[in-house]
């Protein structure tokens, strides 16, 4: 059945002048925040993803490398070691034997030459093992502008300079992603709410003896009394930045460079509307038991990037985290490098709930996302449930006959249910039905917040947090290998279905939200 576009006659929740948290960020807004702000002034607009990159940094995907030394000599890499040696200068000295002087190791720094033959020097190499043996985040002097690599040919070999690479090779920009907005202006802070990090003690959080353990990529967890139980370890810097164990219920990602024992690894919410938190408040409520696995991507301002993100989705795997809340995302192109993250999941058989993004994104309307592209929900993945907001759609009376002096009774038609976020019939798995759009809002951050908040990043913790309590249920049909994955996630869901939802969501399935 071909989409539809949702009623534009449909009614709009009732805000009564006080602000709702919203998920995404249009174009605009990032251009506002961006605009003047030293903390940004490294993020440029690009063509493709998101819009916005990171500026000199570049994620690149290896398979192998070949080199040439000053007799022809061709020295072929494959190892990480190898490939590190390289994008640091260091191969003359361990492929040749030699020992270099100071004004030559200067000139033996890598580079790489785009489809145009311009060169992009690499002068740092960011040695995270998240990304994977042969994925390496560079940086280097406009290096966000490379757009593919080319086997340059006929470029004479100098001295004690490593040489163009050859090689199979992918790149992927460093993406900058939003998960919620950030106005600093229309908010009065609930200072009572602040968390002291030097107060924290994350063992209060191991108070579940629950197995299931849901990990929430976000903005962090803030909760002063400790009332939600979280997964707990202790363990070195997830990317192998310290040697020193460190207590654990997630990581920060957003601050890559503090390492430990600071605490600055805690993965502490400090957004001004608390999205992660309240995504977190959203799932305990639904199902208390459940251990809380909180992995901070995404900064004060909602802003996060490609390479933390692929961190986080690594930390879930090597902790065997059993479920995702994916509340973010960004419209554009597929990134091959992300779905190669989230086929890892699936492998590992961990679901992933991920939001379709909502009506005011772009232009105030809700979005076919399957024409104009919204990722993680768009990967079609079997472990990827994809989650909207619908509600009822207008009530349609027949009108009486002009001259009918005693009009016949009024007879209402069947409800119509129409997506209140972005939707599709092809990559949304369903819709959490609410009354207004909006839902109740579980943790207050500031003095101006309504009572309800919107948007498709707490409709899907609510799908999720109704999953998770019937977890060991759901394992039990999937490892018996007559359910998939997905399927045996919606067995347990209190899912309905209702035919004018057909053109917007998959087989018009449902779940209604009960506050």
């Amino acid at each position: 059945m071909q989409n539809q576009e949702p009623d534009p006659h449909r009614e709009e929740p009732l805000r009564r002048g006080k602000p709702m948290v919203s998920s995404f960020r249009t174009k605009d807004d990032f251009l506002r925040l961006f605009r003047g702000n030293a903390k940004y002034r490294d993020i440029v607009e690009v063509e493709s993803g998101t819009g916005f990159a990171y500026r000199n940094r570049q994620i690149v995907q290896i398979e192998s490398l070949e080199l040439f030394d000053e007799k022809g000599n061709r020295f072929k890499l494959t190892t990480r070691q190898q490939l590190l040696d390289f994008f640091n200068g260091r191969n003359y000295e361990i492929l040749f034997n030699r020992t270099l002087t100071e004004v030559e190791r200067a000139s033996c720094s890598a580079y790489l030459y785009d489809l145009n033959h311009k060169r992009y020097q690499i002068q740092r190499t960011v040695e995270c093992d998240c990304l994977g043996p042969l994925t390496f985040l560079l940086e280097g002097e406009n290096l966000h502008e490379l757009r593919g690599i080319s086997q340059v040919e006929g470029v004479p070999p100098k001295h004690a300079s490593t040489q163009p690479p050859v090689g199979r090779m992918e790149t992927e920009l460093d993406y900058c992603t939003s998960a919620v907005t950030w106005d600093p202006s229309a908010c009065e802070v609930i200072e009572s709410t602040r968390v002291d990090p030097d107060q924290y003690s994350l063992e209060k959080y191991n108070q579940s003896s629950d197995d299931t353990t849901v990990a929430i990529i976000d903005t962090g967890l803030e909760d002063r009394d400790y009332q939600i139980p979280c997964w707990y370890q202790q363990a070195i810097d997830p990317c192998s930045k310290g040697t020193v164990a460190v207590e654990q219920i997630g990581w920060n990602f957003a601050y890559p460079d503090l390492a430990p024992p600071s605490s600055e690894h805690l993965p502490i919410d400090n957004n001004l509307y608390r999205h992660g938190t309240k995504v977190a408040h959203i799932i305990h409520q639904l199902s208390p038991r459940t251990r809380l696995m909180i992995l901070k991507v995404f900064d004060q301002e909602g802003i996060g990037s490609l390479s933390d993100l692929l961190c986080a989705l690594a930390y879930v795997v090597r902790n065997k985290a059993n479920i995702v809340n994916a509340s973010f995302g960004y419209y554009g192109a597929k990134i091959p490098l992300l779905e190669r993250f989230f086929k890892t999941l699936d492998k590992a058989g961990v679901m992933v709930f991920c939001a379709a993004g909502n009506h005011g994104d772009i232009d105030g309307t809700p979005k076919d996302i399957s024409s104009t592209s919204f990722y993680p929900a768009c990967l079609g993945l079997d472990n990827i449930i994809t989650i909207t907001t619908v509600k009822p759609g207008p009530i349609r009376r027949p009108l009486p006959r002009p001259l009918e002096i005693l009009p016949k009774p009024t007879v209402i038609a069947k409800k119509q249910l129409v997506p209140y976020e972005n939707y599709s019939n092809r990559y949304v798995t369903l819709g959490v039905l609410t009354e207004e759009g909006s839902f109740r809002n579980p943790y207050r951050s500031c003095k101006q917040e309504s009572g309800t908040i919107e948007g498709s990043s707490f409709a899907t913790p609510y799908a999720l947090g109704l999953a998770a309590r019937h977890y060991a249920a759901i394992r039990a049909d999937y490892e018996s290998g007559n359910l998939s994955l997905k399927a045996a996630y919606l067995k347990h869901l209190p899912l309905q279905v209702n035919e004018s939802l057909k053109a917007y969501v998959v087989d018009g399935q449902y779940i209604p939200y009960r506050p």
